[in-house]
């Protein structure tokens, strides 16, 4: 967590009130008090430790805790000059606890409430501290006090997970309306299978480099992955062609996926390249939208050169271990 705000809540204070008759008596002057509380009473910051995921700040503990002790606290000085005299604060004033001065309130369902606010560090997960706040929340609601309820009335992260189930649905559907596609045009399910293996190869492949590179899954990510879905399959086509060529010139599937692919390796290269030459500069676009599409050009840039390596070592090792079987045949599309 980055931040806490509270709302509704009001600091416990201790309270100092001044004797005139106690002041004038011993020749004390209201800044003697006020300069002996800043130097006894001080807490001051210490630094900080600092991790990969979590930062601490550290202070030193100087603040008298109690009414009491601090009733106890010596006055030290009387004008700027040395006070030899034993006169602590609770001789010349009344000391007690107190609360500060309210001057905003909070209210849930029109009762008096707590208000805490909670900000993410930047560049954590938005949905995994909302979960971490969730789960503390139903741990500690059974310990609180009878009358008192904890309840999270506003959770901004509902529309990072809507967002994100609709583009994983977008995803799959995706992949299914590619495998479709491929199966009317490949011929069989054999052919379309391999080229489908470039989807998860590319998907997991992007989503490691993601992790990495400490990025987050999140709209533009999975906007990228979406777009990609349809793309990733064009190089493992354009080998699996060609393989599928060799094999039609009477060549053993072993012999045509080798030749096939290392003939087709600067095409595939090529057609690669064009695509991460229009999608990868957008990741150095400046401004607030370069830094918003700084993931989305990264992610189908990544996920494009991971499939030319698929289509250029998976693709034809399958296509290799292909069963001898007949001759395919591409049916005739009376609408093309």
């Amino acid at each position: 967590m980055g931040e806490i705000i509270l709302g509704g809540y009001v600091d416990r204070t201790i309270n100092v009130y001044l004797d005139p008759t106690q002041l004038s008596r011993n020749e004390i002057a209201v800044d003697d008090i006020v300069n002996t509380l800043k130097e006894q009473n001080l807490e001051v910051p210490s630094g900080r430790l600092e991790n990969r995921t979590n930062e601490i700040s550290l202070r030193a503990v100087g603040e008298v805790p109690t009414a009491e002790q601090f009733g106890n606290i010596f006055l030290n000085s009387r004008s700027g000059s040395p006070l030899f005299r034993s006169i602590r604060l609770k001789d010349i004033s009344i000391v007690e606890d107190g609360l500060g001065e309210v001057r905003r309130i909070s209210r849930f369902n029109g009762i008096s409430a707590v208000a805490i606010g909670i900000k993410k560090l930047k560049g954590a997960n938005a949905v995994q501290v909302g979960n971490l706040v969730k789960d503390k929340v139903k741990e500690l609601k059974p310990k609180l006090p009878k009358g008192y309820d904890l309840t999270i009335s506003n959770d901004n992260t509902g529309y990072i997970r809507d967002s994100v189930n609709e583009l994983e649905f977008t995803l799959i559907f995706s992949a299914i309306l590619t495998g479709f596609v491929c199966r009317l045009f490949l011929g069989n399910w054999k052919s379309t299978g391999n080229v489908l293996l470039a989807i998860p190869t590319s998907v997991i492949g992007t989503f490691l480099f993601l992790y990495f590179a400490g990025f987050t899954i999140n709209t533009f990510t999975m906007l990228g992955l979406s777009l990609a879905t349809g793309i990733v399959v064009d190089d493992a086509i354009m080998v699996l062609e060609n393989i599928t060529r060799h094999r039609e010139m009477k060549k053993s599937w072993f012999q045509a996926a080798l030749e096939g692919a290392t003939e087709i390796r600067f095409a595939a290269l090529a057609a690669t390249l064009a695509v991460v030459a229009i999608f990868l500069p957008v990741a150095f676009m400046k401004g607030i939208i370069g830094r918003y599409f700084l993931e989305f050009g990264v992610t189908i840039s990544v996920s494009v050169l991971l499939s030319l390596f698929e289509a250029l070592s998976f693709t034809p090792m399958r296509a290799s271990l292909y069963a001898e079987n007949k001759k395919r045949t591409i049916r005739n599309l009376s609408f093309l």
